[in-house]
């Protein structure tokens, strides 16, 4: 009976088996055929796309030479290949395919074409991404695309259509030399003439440049959207919102650079107060999450300036950890992160200076201030870098 069983499972999965194999020799070169496919077109599209690369590269040529930084040829970099030669490469084509149903009815396109580019144009050359905040720089460089390739397809159109009516007088006395040449173009002329004059080619040629004249409106709304969206964005932040940011920035900035010169005790303390109480005002006035020791003794730092050094940095030390730690989330994981290099070294920095406080003698008041200025600074680096990660993290407790 043990052998029958044994027997049986062992027909089982060789059943399962022979069905299993012939199924990933399927899939195997299914992915076989599909990278065959990935690849060439691949292939097909670099080659396409080389000309126009060509041309973009050639026009970005003397602002390379300008001695870019990494970062910056970095962003040169990806706009050629992800901005400038889809759009030139679409803008061409849709020229193509518009270009005989323009040159068919001029009349009927050149007004329309005449206005988005006047539109487009005005739109292109004053419209600017400095304020797009760079959190939404995707949506900003869509949004420049999209109304480049509106504008460039329409100033096309109109240099195709203004060149043929320039050189149609030309092309006639052409072909009056060729007649007197004997060489009858005639016949080849009449040829191309029924092809755009019949039916499937008048209706053909007129479709063409309807698709192509809706696309550019499309893209020239999309654009007006999209910046409008953008617009809305800069602008939904309250202007008292945007005063305490700028104000806890410089305040923070100003107190690192007035504790790293000389002064008084009572002068240090002052700017640490109005430093903090700064940032204390910005995170209010945003609702985010305020740090439970930066609202417990917010008020007596402002209000007493005279407390020791041991007493106001003792204090001030936790506040400026529990700040830090706001910032920890935002920060990479990446060891070769500067940010986060630069966030361990001022708590490191922050818990040497406390450890100190617990020995015989305490740290001098230029090592103090020297590591609450470090602490000030790489507060307001935060601040700037993680603003909107920040925001994202409003208290929504009554």
């Amino acid at each position: 009976m043990e052998d029958h069983d044994r027997t049986t499972k062992e027909a089982k999965t060789t059943t399962i088996e022979a069905v299993s194999q012939p199924l990933e020799g399927a899939e195997k070169e299914g992915n076989i055929v599909s990278s065959i496919i990935a690849k060439t077109w691949s292939r097909i599209v670099g080659v396409v796309n080389l000309p126009f690369k060509t041309a973009a590269e050639a026009m970005m040529k003397t602002l390379r030479r300008l001695g870019l930084n990494p970062m910056e040829r970095a962003m040169i970099d990806e706009s050629v290949v992800d901005k400038y030669v889809p759009v030139m490469r679409n803008a061409v084509f849709f020229t193509a395919i518009a270009t005989p149903g323009v040159i068919l009815n001029p009349g009927a396109y050149l007004a329309i074409l005449t206005a988005i580019f006047a539109v487009t144009g005005i739109a292109w050359f004053t419209i600017s991404l400095e304020k797009v905040k760079e959190k939404f720089m995707e949506f900003g460089i869509e949004l420049t695309a999209d109304m480049l390739e509106a504008f460039l397809t329409t100033l096309f159109l109109l240099a195709v259509s203004c060149g043929f009516s320039i050189l149609s007088p030309q092309i006639a006395n052409i072909i009056e030399l060729s007649n007197q040449a004997g060489v009858d173009l005639a016949p080849l002329l009449e040829k191309v003439q029924s092809v755009g004059t019949s039916a499937l080619g008048s209706v053909s040629a007129n479709l063409a440049s309807i698709y192509v004249v809706a696309r550019i409106v499309s893209k020239t709304v999309k654009s007006v959207f999209k910046f409008d969206a953008n617009d809305t964005l800069l602008t939904g932040t309250s202007d008292a919102a945007r005063r305490f940011y700028e104000k806890a920035l410089s305040k923070l900035h100003e107190a690192a650079d007035i504790l790293k010169e000389e002064h008084s005790l009572q002068a240090a303390n002052l700017q640490i107060a109005i430093g903090l109480h700064s940032y204390y005002q910005y995170l209010r006035e945003m609702k985010l999450e305020i740090p439970e020791g930066l609202e417990k003794n917010i008020e007596e730092l402002v209000s007493d300036a005279g407390m020791s050094q041991k007493d106001i940095d003792l204090k001030v030390i936790p506040i400026l950890k529990e700040i830090l730690a706001q910032y920890e989330g935002f920060i990479s994981t990446e060891k070769t992160d500067p940010t986060r290099s630069e966030y361990k070294f001022t708590t490191h920095a922050l818990d040497a200076l406390e450890k100190a406080y617990g020995k015989d003698k305490d740290p001098d008041q230029g090592r103090a201030d020297s590591t609450i200025a470090l602490a000030l600074g790489t507060t307001a680096e935060f601040l700037e870098v993680f603003r909107d990660e920040l925001a994202s993290t409003v208290d929504t407790q009554p």
